[in-house]
């Protein structure tokens, strides 16, 4: 109460649980609390209850449709339609403005994955997996989006960053990662392509495939680098 009071508590309140479907999902503090009647609070209570639970419900299927449950970030269906609205808004905001809207792509794929599931077991490949995800998250503003593509591949979606903000970032994120504690003491390496719009394409799917085609070729060149599509 003194977080919510700072100079005193009120002499009369009331702290009622809100309840839906046989859960309680939060309380209703009330001062002043006189003339309140009491079947009048439990109907309001009640009312207040349902719509907070549906709420709550509609956020976690919402969470279940679009989050990666091995890693928490953003599946590829959520993915599949931020960047075409990220794209379509870049569009809209360069034939607004005589400047270029911008956006990178960073693709990411953790080198020799599939080496912890062999010799560690697929708990420490998920470890592995939560691991980098955080760090990707943790890595990126408020409005860049992380995503996980699928197996160990990621994708990162920036808008408003040029190309050379791209490649700082997949450069941090490559040197990032060596850091992260990990069985065996192994080091986790990334191979990341970067590509921007408009620059190699200027659909979705034309720089997601340039990104793709760039990373690619990083692990073909020797893995633990990243490589800007041409």
């Amino acid at each position: 109460m003194q977080k919510i009071y700072s100079n005193s508590t009120p002499p009369e309140m009331i702290c009622t649980p809100l309840q839906a479907h046989e859960q309680t999902i939060g309380i209703l503090h009330l001062t002043n609390t006189e003339t309140i009647d009491r079947n009048f609070l439990k109907n309001l209570s009640y009312q207040i209850a349902l719509p907070l639970a549906m709420l709550h419900l509609q956020a976690e299927l919402e969470h279940q449709t679009f989050r990666d449950s091995a890693t928490g970030l953003w599946n590829r269906r959520f993915m599949d339609v931020s960047i075409q609205r990220i794209f379509a808004r870049a569009k809209r905001l360069s034939h607004e403005s005589e400047a270029q809207y911008l956006v990178g792509l960073i693709f990411c794929d953790i080198d020799h994955f599939k080496a912890y599931n062999t010799e560690f077991g697929h708990e420490t490949g998920d470890m592995v997996l939560r691991s980098v995800a955080k760090f990707l998250l943790e890595s990126c503003r408020e409005d860049d989006l992380s995503c996980r593509y699928g197996g160990e591949e990621f994708v990162l979606i920036l808008p408003d960053t040029d190309l050379k903000g791209t490649q700082i970032k997949a450069e941090k994120i490559r040197e990032g990662v060596k850091c992260l504690p990990t069985p065996g003491n192994r080091t986790i390496s990334l191979s990341l392509g970067v590509a921007i719009y408009p620059s190699h394409g200027a659909m979705p799917e034309e720089v997601l495939k340039a990104a793709n085609l760039a990373m690619l070729t990083a692990k073909a060149e020797g893995r633990d680098r990243t490589l800007t599509a041409t």
